[in-house]
């Protein structure tokens, strides 16, 4: 499974140790077994894709930092062919402080400190991206499908925002209502645009699930984002509408994917979402059919595995 990977690590950053992402590709030696199944199955026909995934735990769960759905895609049963797998990537990125976890800054040094706030997040994702794309692994723009869980799901949505989602106030920007202008043009930092963005049980309107929950979330949202809800909805992937614009000539869909079984999340932040994309104008998959509570689909994998299959699926459907 992703043991028979080759594994390396790399520091995209140098101001936190968070600040880094792991790289999982299949070996090169012709005898291993992982190689011998691609090899058998080289004549699956179509592209092949990197799988870059960006973890969730409410900005700031340290415990929340692996993907299994990686043994689910490299599974005998695995929805998508080896074939069409050129590898996997995790964004670790710094994270805000966690009260079940405290950290005394005056005795942790700030290159292990937990406190980050936005936009510190969003810089850490994109700044990851360019730096898979000067790796040259072969991660570049249309070259890779960018899956997030929970609140990594709204930092990918987010990567479309460009400097929408990098704004610190709302002086220049609506806050009662979406944004309905285009882009918010992409910073010029050399990120790479997927060519499909999955995002699974994903906060996509902080203030309005937090009022749905009765403020259950108001701590975890002010840690990330301040106090100000006006900002809140500025940055929220579900308000906004430039997906049109944002997708160009790159992005070719864009995927919801909700349990109903969630405790943490409802399914009002999938339909937000999924509203969003459709009134942007863009191709839309969703799925609310996964199953198990919130951790239980990231740890569990298997719908993860079946989402993405599913994804790259209408993506050959798109190119024909």
């Amino acid at each position: 499974m992703a043991d028979t990977l080759r594994y390396t690590e790399h520091a995209y950053g140098t101001d936190n140790f968070l600040q880094t992402l792991g790289i999982w590709e299949f070996p090169d030696d012709a005898c291993s077994p992982v190689a011998a199944t691609a090899a058998a199955d080289s004549t699956d026909e179509g592209d092949k894709y990197w799988f870059i995934y960006i973890h969730g735990g409410a900005w700031r769960d340290p415990l929340c930092l692996t993907l299994p759905t990686i043994n689910r895609l490299l599974s005998l049963d695995s929805p998508i062919p080896q074939s069409r797998i050129a590898g996997f990537a995790t964004i670790n990125y710094r994270l805000s402080s966690h009260p079940d976890f405290p950290q005394d800054p005056e005795r942790v040094p700030a290159y292990d400190l937990r406190h980050a706030h936005h936009p510190d997040h969003i810089h850490d994702v994109r700044a990851a991206l360019a730096y898979l794309r000067r790796l040259d692994v072969g991660v570049d723009s249309g070259t890779y499908v960018l899956t997030g869980h929970s609140c990594g799901a709204a930092l990918a949505f987010q990567v479309l925002m460009g400097n929408d989602a990098l704004r610190t106030t709302t002086t220049t920007a609506a806050t009662t209502s979406p944004s309905s202008a285009p882009g918010r043009q992409q910073p010029d930092d050399g990120v790479p645009l997927p060519a499909a963005i999955v995002g699974v049980e994903g906060l996509y309107d902080l203030d309005g699930i937090n009022e749905r929950c009765g403020g259950a979330l108001q701590s975890i949202s002010e840690g990330a984002y301040g106090p100000d809800k006006a900002l809140w909805r500025a940055l929220a992937p579900g308000l906004w509408r430039g997906y049109r614009e944002a997708f160009g000539d790159v992005v070719r869909l864009a995927v919801v994917a909700q349990s109903p079984d969630d405790e943490l999340v409802d399914m009002g932040e999938c339909d937000t979402m999924e509203r969003a994309l459709r009134e942007s104008g863009v191709r839309t998959l969703a799925f609310r059919d996964l199953r198990g509570k919130h951790d239980e689909v990231r740890e569990d994998g298997r719908h993860i595995a079946r989402v993405l299959g599913k994804t790259l699926e209408e993506l050959d459907r798109l190119q024909k």
